[in-house]
Formats: C-alpha cells, sequence, structure tokens
C-alpha cells in the first residue's frame, strides 16, 4: 500500500480498537453526566461555550460528523467516536439512536 502513495503524502496509521466502547466507564458517563443529545443541540451548545466533550457517532451522516467535528475543533472541544447511532443513543439514555451527544462543562 504505501509503496502506491505519491512520495508527498503523509499517511496517518489508526489503531482504534474500540477499546472504550467496550468500558463500563465510558458507558456509566454516557448515562450519568449532564448532556445534550442531537446535532441541533450539541452545535448550540458549542457556539455557546457549554460542551466540554462531543461523542459522535460512526455511521452518522459524513456531513453531520465533518460539521460537528469542525465545530468542536474550533472550540477546543475534544471528539470521541461510537461505534453506531444505536449505541450511542442506548447509552445515552435515550430510546433512539442519536447521531452526537455533547456533554456539559462541570458548572453547568
Amino acid at each position: 500500500l504505501f509503496l502506491r502513495l505519491p512520495p508527498t503524502s503523509r499517511p496517518l496509521l489508526h489503531s482504534d480498537q474500540g477499546w472504550q466502547y467496550q468500558m463500563q466507564e465510558y458507558q456509566t458517563m454516557l448515562k450519568d453526566h449532564k448532556k445534550l443529545v442531537g446535532c441541533r443541540q450539541v452545535l448550540r451548545g458549542l457556539s455557546e461555550g457549554t460542551i466540554r466533550c462531543v461523542v459522535v457517532a460512526e455511521d452518522a451522516d459524513d456531513g453531520i460528523k465533518d460539521v460537528l467535528t469542525k465545530a468542536a475543533m474550533l472550540k477546543g472541544v475534544q471528539v470521541l467516536k461510537a461505534p453506531s447511532m444505536e449505541w450511542l443513543g442506548r447509552n445515552a439514555g435515550i430510546d433512539v439512536g442519536a447521531a452526537t451527544v455533547g456533554f456539559l462543562k462541570e458548572s453547568e
């Protein structure tokens, strides 16, 4: 694979094994912390500066993922991944899938 890349390319190797999805602490954080669920609410929270961390489902629409990731990066907010919208919704304590969840800062 690397032999086929142009000499000017700068590949990034990624070794995400999905370990955080299996951790009980990760799932507990999703259920127990104050949060905003859904793209519109999370984007509003980012613009208001009330979000400390964003979780984005890997199977969410690429356009939505790009907008959320860029907005979070502009605000210096960490972005984590979830394996699916169904998983994220279930572990966030709602009955439907969710493309994103934003955790509120502790003072909120």
